[in-house]
């Protein structure tokens, strides 16, 4: 007889009762970004990012988004 497990979840991953940590959300961006956009663009893309207070113009993300 095979056993069955069960979980309840109260509130998933990335809710707020339930942060993700940074490194889970910069995992996440990265193997979601690296499905339409090229490595390189990616780590571009996430350093634009993370630096946002350096960006002089915010087209660069746009274009930074156009595959």
């Amino acid at each position: 007889m095979a056993k069955n497990y069960s979980e309840k979840v109260l509130h998933a991953k990335g809710s707020d009762k339930h942060p993700m940590t940074r490194q889970e959300v910069l995992d996440k961006f990265h193997l979601l970004a690296s499905r339409v956009l090229s490595r390189s663009r990616v780590e571009k893309l996430e350093d634009t990012l993370l630096n946002l207070e350096k960006l002089d113009d915010a087209r660069k993300i746009g274009k930074l988004l156009t595959a």
